[in-house]
């Protein structure tokens, strides 16, 4: 047997077609181009999906410390306001103890010192009163703060 004849076992060697110098055949398909380009289309889908990620987390962080900002603010101004209401309430038992106090002392005897502790105590509602108005205002004033809070952008 010579060198050139194929082995028994072997399939014979493909020759070269003339004109071709063993080069591949061309693709048939229409994206036979990608094959010789594919680090550079890679490289470049990579920068891309990083500049699109990291605009996303830009935008999204930023709208995060915005709605939370004003969820601070809004909560804030609400627990204000709770304190406020429950001043008042502290205040409005207070009123309602004194007023007591004042309507037992009226179905009492009428002397000048009770007279002298039902003005002490009428005064006294008095100013709880403005002081009950007061808190009310402060926490309508805290809510109206929230509201403006939630609607701020």
């Amino acid at each position: 047997m010579s060198t050139n004849e194929p082995k028994p076992d072997e399939p014979p060697a493909e020759k070269p077609q003339p004109g071709t110098d063993g080069a591949k055949p061309p693709s048939r398909s229409p994206f036979g181009w990608i094959s010789e380009y594919k680090e550079i289309i890679g490289i470049g889908i990579a920068v891309a999906g990083a500049v699109f990620s990291g605009a996303a987390w830009v935008i999204s962080y930023f709208a995060t410390q915005t709605a939370v900002s004003q969820l601070e603010c809004r909560l804030t101004h609400q627990m204000n306001a709770a304190s406020y209401d429950s001043k008042a309430e502290v205040i409005q038992s207070h009123i309602n103890e004194k007023q007591s106090q004042i309507q037992s002392m009226a179905l009492q005897k009428q002397t000048q010192s009770t007279q002298a502790a039902v003005t002490k105590l009428a005064a006294e509602v008095k100013e709880l009163q403005k002081a009950a108005k007061e808190e009310s205002k402060n926490s309508d004033d805290q809510l109206t703060l929230a509201v403006k809070c939630a609607t701020a952008k």
